[in-house]
Parts: C-alpha cells; structure tokens; sequence
C-alpha cells in the first residue's frame, strides 16, 4: 500500500513539473499532502539524474533548492545545490558549475557535513580537470583528501588518491601520478573492491608505458588481465591485451607482442569498442615493420589515421604520421616520409599553441579564483566588522553619548588607515600579478624555443636519414646514421624540457629511457635481441651537462649494439647514472665479446671514441676502461651541474 502511494505521489509531482506553468510546479503539486517526502523525491531524482540526464536534473534541483529554503531544511538544499552543479559541468558550464558547488560548499561547512563538503570539493576539482585547469583542480583535490583522511573512511581516500593520479598524468608527471595510484590500489585491496582494483592497475601500467619503462608495464598488464578475466570486465580485458601487446612490442618481442594485439582485437571488435583501436594499429604496424612487410605495415598505419582522424585525436594522429614517414623512409620513398614528417611536425605546433593557450587559461583561472577568494574574504570581514561596531553603537548609544561619539571619530581614523592600508595591498598584489605574469611569458616563450630548437633538429635528423638511403658506401652511411643518432639525443633534450614545469632542468632518468629506446628502434633490425637496464635514482641536470652527457651514452650504448653481441642472439646493456661522494658517476656496461686486447680509448681512431674523450674533457671526467664479462666504461664526472 505504501509503495503504490509513493508510485501515485511520484507521478503527482512529475505532472507538476511537466505543467508549462514550470515556475509554479512547487505550488502546483501542493495537494501532495507531505511536502517533506516531496523535497525527498527532488533532491532523488537530481542527484540520479545529474550525469546522465544533466538537463532534466537541473529542473529538478532548482525546485528542490526552493522547497528545502521553504521547509528550512539547508543541508538538502546543499544536496540540490551540489547535484545542479555536477548538471552544469557535464553541460560545458564552468561558471554555473562552480556557482551552483560552492554555495552547496559554504552549506555543508555550516552544517558540518564533512563527507558531502569533501565530496563537493572533489567535484569541484573534477571541473577544473576536464577544463585543464590542474592547478586548482590539485588544490581542491588535496583539500578533498585532507577532509578524507579526517573522516577515515577508506573508500572515499582510494578515490582521492586515484583523482591527485589522473591530475598528475594529465600534467605528464608520471612518477608522481604512480605514487598515488598505488595508494589507491592498498586501500582498494583491504576493501577488497575488484573493480576498482582493476582500474588502479590499468592506470600504474599506462603511466609506465608512457615512461617507456616496458618491464613494469609489462607486470601490471599481466595483473590487469587476469583480473579483467577474472570478474569479467570485457573491455578491460581488450585494453589489458593491448597494453601487453605494446609493451612486448617496446622489449623487442615480436611474436608476444602480435598474439596480444590479434587477441585484443578481436575482443574489441566482439563487443564494438573502439579505445584500444588506437594502440593496437600502431603495434601491429610496429610488428609488420620490423618484419620488413611494410606495405601491411602501412594498411595498419592508415587505419589508425583514419580512427584518430575521426575522433580528432591529434597527438595519436601525429604519432601515425611519424611512423608512415619510418616506414615510407624504409621503402625508399623519401618524398613521401618527408611530407609524413612535416604533417607530424604541424599536428606538435598545433598541440604545443594549445598547451601554451591551456598554460595561459590555468594562470588566468588561478589568478580570477584568488582574487575572488580574496574579494570573499575582504567582504565577510568587513560584513562581521560592521556587525560587531552595529552592536556596540545600540549598546553604549544610550549611555555615553560622548563616548559614542569619540568612537565614531576613532573607527573613522581606523577605516581610514585600513582603506589605506588596503590600497597599498592592492598595489603590492597588482605589481606581484605582473611579475608572475612576466615570469609566465618568459617561461611560454623559452618552451616555445626549446620546441623550436627540437623540431630543427629533428628536421635535421630526416634529411640525414634521408640522404643516408641515396649513399651507397656503406663506411659514408654508417657514418651519417651515427650523425643522425648524435642529433637525435639533442633533439630529446629539448623536447624534455619543453614538455616539464622546470625549463632549465633535464630529468635523466626519463630521458635515458627515451634514447636508449630511440637507439634500440635503430637497431630492432638486429637478429639480436637487447635488453637494456637503466640504474638512475631521481636526478636532474642542467643542460651544459645533459647535452655532452648524453652524447657520450649515445656513443657507448651505440658501440654496445654494433660491437659486442656480434654472432649472438641474445645481449644485455646496463646504464649507471649516479652521485657518489660529491660526483657523478656514469658506467656503461655489456656482456658482450669485450674490449679488444690492445684497446686504449686515449689512443685510437674511432670517432665515436674521439668525441667521448672530447666530451669527457669538458665534464672534466676520468674515464676508465676495463673488461669483467663484456666491455666496461666508467666516467667520474667533477664538472656537472646538478638541478
């Protein structure tokens, strides 16, 4: 009996709100004869409305925001606050979004409500992410999480953590971006929540595979599927497959590599999902390059063009452009891979004016955000100022009329000085904005050199690679390849740098991934299979250091692939960056045939090993050469700048 009159109550009040009189539907409902269970029935349906039918949600948290004013009921009106700010956002409405939250915000902190307060705030930050507003969309997120870790309910951090983690990976900080997801993924486990774990894996192996840290990504993918299989997740299982396929691909194991991508590819077309399309085209063109079967190469390559086309995806759009100009360059076709080149490189301007136009709009929102924080804060002060001087005038004004007087006279001086006083704040935040602002152009213009730089030698790098193919000495092409490889590690130096927040600090760890990987792409035609270690903690050099520095490791590592596994099927290379006791050590060491018997880098004519005793010298680093199962090279560098 009770349900059938909540069934005839509800369909009541959607007559109500359906009526064209809609700004009346509160009182045309007024018959129903509880107007609590009404209020109820509002606030219900915007919440469960707002992200799915954002429209619908908004008609009805506005009516409940009445009604709850009516029944003075503050802490569901919040509610249908909160749900009208969430139908903004998925509107495309910032301004509303962020309106509609905070005054949900100001009423859960007076009531004290802290979960619904954190919860806001955790919207609130959403709104600025899917804007690319990661500054404030951090601030409000640790703010969620300072709430949170108040509160002590699990469930709630493991979703802070994991939003602080997609923020720092939309900001290309991957190291930090893994720190938090694998918070999430502990407290996913002790609340064994599957699925949730699933997701947390997914996002700790994608942040190594955008390191290029292949073994990582490689275990986490292994977890991720059989979980995926496990509960029956079908598209998580797509993407797991995918993912490993991409990962072999990046250790150089083929076959592996194929069997995941065929495997993720029939899984995604079973049930028509299109996401992890985009890494299986590029791995099986990778896997049919390496094969030399580059015309089923290409077909893969131009499905991918065709699927980031029409999803206007320009960064994947721009990473299959870069590998049809790879393969058009190794079927001979030098006009097509160099007009593949120059389309890649306009889609990377494109996306570089959009970062520095994002960059521009997050300094501005954060600057607009403070100044109205400070503007709130300003006025409640004044508001409770006055307030307080209203109380004591009606207080004292009947006894002391000279007293009140010499008052008015003492709170005028007061407000005086403190307009004074305010104005000089003004002043000062006014010149601070320019400054920072200043210091924002100057940062905007060095990234945009920094790519600039790149991009030329990039450019360069084509040509050479280009011209390398119409040289027939193979001495001459040896030569112009090892030329290429020289450009290419500068190259990445600059792109480091105008892709982090530090302009002048060059993170060695990334960037000894990224050229140990560009060599290892040189090489994959090898019948020799190379792992590569990389032993470098947290280090960050300045340019006059990495730049020589990577040079050097460009020619050691180079050396390693074209000397020491000759007649092998199989080698590993080890990469040691590290400080020890005030200098910088650099140990480069296979397990290879070893150093020839007579070999002296101080006297030979290798070019190679003239341009690293060249570089050495200018780090003011001691090199030693010894033979312990395979060639070692150890520099003690005393000339280096660390960041």
């Amino acid at each position: 009996m009770n349900v059938l009159y909540k069934i005839f109550l509800f369909s009541l009040l959607m007559q109500g709100i359906c009526h064209p009189l809609f700004s009346q539907s509160i009182d045309s409902v007024s018959p129903l004869p509880d107007d609590t269970l009404k209020l109820n029935l509002l606030r219900k349906q915007a919440i469960a409305l707002a992200e799915d039918q954002p429209n619908e949600a908004l008609v009805f948290a506005r009516v409940g925001i009445r009604l709850a004013q009516k029944l003075n009921q503050p802490v569901k009106a919040g509610e249908c606050y909160k749900a009208a700010g969430v139908a903004h956002d998925l509107s495309g409405n910032l301004d509303s979004s962020i309106w509609y939250h905070n005054h949900a915000k100001s009423i859960f902190t007076e009531q004290n409500q802290p979960v619904l307060l954190a919860n806001t705030i955790s919207d609130i930050a959403l709104a600025y992410y899917l804007r690319g507003i990661f500054e404030i969309a951090l601030r409000n997120h640790f703010e969620a999480l300072r709430l949170r870790e108040q509160i002590g309910d699990k469930s709630l951090l493991s979703k802070s953590y994991n939003n602080i983690g997609l923020v720092y990976r939309a900001r290309k900080d991957y190291s930090n971006a893994i720190r938090y997801y694998i918070r999430s993924l502990t407290l996913k486990k002790e609340l064994a929540d599957s699925a949730g774990q699933l997701n947390s894996l997914m996002n700790i192996g994608s942040s190594y595979q955008y390191q290029r840290k292949y073994d990582s990504a490689l275990y986490y993918g292994q977890r991720t599927l059989a979980l995926a299989r496990l509960i029956n997740k079908s598209k998580d299982e797509a993407n797991s497959l995918a993912n490993l396929g991409v990962a072999y691909a990046g250790l150089l194991q083929w076959d592996a590599a194929e069997k995941n991508l065929s495997e993720a590819l029939q899984k995604a077309i079973a049930i028509d999902y299109k996401e992890p399309m985009y890494s299986i085209y590029e791995g099986m063109g990778n896997v049919m390059m390496n094969r030399k079967e580059y015309d089923k190469a290409l077909d893969w390559f131009n499905k991918g063009v065709l699927l980031a086309s029409e999803k206007n995806r320009k960064e994947m759009l721009a990473n299959y452009y870069d590998n049809l100009a790879d393969c058009y360059e190794k079927k001979g076709d030098y006009n097509l891979a160099y007009n593949f080149i120059r389309n890649s490189e306009a889609i990377r301007d494109s996306l570089l004016n959009e970062e520095n136009l994002r960059q521009i709009n997050e300094m501005n929102a954060v600057y607009e955000t403070s100044k109205k924080e400070e503007t709130i804060d300003v006025l409640n002060k004044e508001s409770k100022q006055r307030e307080a001087a209203l109380i004591r005038s009606k207080r004292e004004r009947n006894y002391f009329i000279v007293a009140a007087l010499l008052f008015s006279a003492l709170a005028g001086l007061t407000y005086y000085a403190y307009r004074n006083n305010r104005k000089q704040k003004e002043q000062l935040n006014n010149q601070k904005v320019i400054i920072e602002n200043s210091l924002k152009e100057k940062e905007t213009l060095l990234r945009e050199i920094h790519h600039r730089v790149k991009n030329n030698l990039q450019i360069i790098s084509g040509l050479l690679t280009l011209q390398s193919r119409q040289i027939e000495n193979p001495e001459a092409q040896e030569a112009v390849r090892e030329g290429r490889n020289r450009v290419k590690s500068m190259a990445l130096i600059h792109q480091k740098l105008y892709q982090q927040d530090n302009l002048t600090a060059v993170n060695m760890s990334e960037y000894l991934d990224d050229l140990v990987g560009t060599i290892q792409q040189t090489f994959r035609d090898n019948n020799t299979t190379v792992k590569a270690d990389i032993i470098c903690n947290d280090l960050s050099l300045d340019v006059d250091t990495a730049i020589p520095l990577g040079l050097i490791i460009n020619e050691l590592v180079t050396n390693c692939y074209k000397y020491a596994f000759t007649g092998r099927n199989v080698g590993q290379i080890i990469i040691r960056l590290e400080e020890e006791q005030q200098r910088l050590i650099l140990e480069v060491k296979d397990n290879g045939a070893g150093l020839p018997p007579a070999f002296d880098i101080h006297n030979t004519k290798s070019f190679g090993m003239k341009l690293v005793q060249s570089l050495a010298a200018k780090l003011e680093a001691a090199i030693q050469t010894k033979n312990d199962n395979g060639a070692v090279f150890r520099l003690t560098i005393s000339n280096y700048q660390p960041a």
